[in-house]
């Protein structure tokens, strides 16, 4: 039950920030702090449905990146690794499968693991790598055949 009091204190809070001792005081009083299952399942159905715009997921994902992260390591990762992990190849990736409707281009079957293969090799032609004429979609067996198929050498 909301008071008054509380309003009338909340209103004159407004543009006001904390002190760090205050918010610490705070964070140590909400830690251990018992929500019952009612309060989890109000949170839990107010949240259903509920998408985040892609302004705000850019957001998310940039306080989670290098070293704000909590696995970071030092940035042990290649740089194929980290371009591979990049959104810009995931939808890369995602358009060369919708161009080629979800198909595999050399044997046509459907429905089966793809992977998206690089015409031009991704690490020759870094201007390329996410051109998407430059990509075609590939089962596993049928990738495995191309040329420098996992660095296999170019066989003539």
């Amino acid at each position: 039950m909301i008071t008054e009091a509380r309003v009338k204190y909340w209103n004159s809070m407004k543009g006001k920030s904390l002190s760090s001792i205050t918010k610490n005081k705070m964070s140590l009083k909400a830690k251990g702090h018992i929500v019952s299952s009612e309060t989890r399942e109000k949170i839990r159905e107010k949240a259903i449905g509920r998408l985040h715009t892609q302004e705000t997921k850019d957001k998310l994902s940039e306080l989670k990146i290098g070293e704000k992260h909590p696995n970071w390591k030092g940035g042990i990762s290649s740089l194929n690794q980290r371009l591979r992990a990049s959104r810009e190849y995931k939808e890369w990736r995602l358009m060369v499968f919708g161009r080629d409707n979800f198909t595999c281009q050399d044997c046509k079957k459907r429905g089966i693991y793809l992977e998206a293969h690089h015409i031009k090799s991704f690490s020759l032609f870094p201007e390329f790598r996410f051109d998407i004429s430059n990509g075609i979609t590939l089962c596993i067996d049928c990738h495995g055949k191309t040329d420098l198929y996992r660095k296999r050498s170019r066989r003539i």
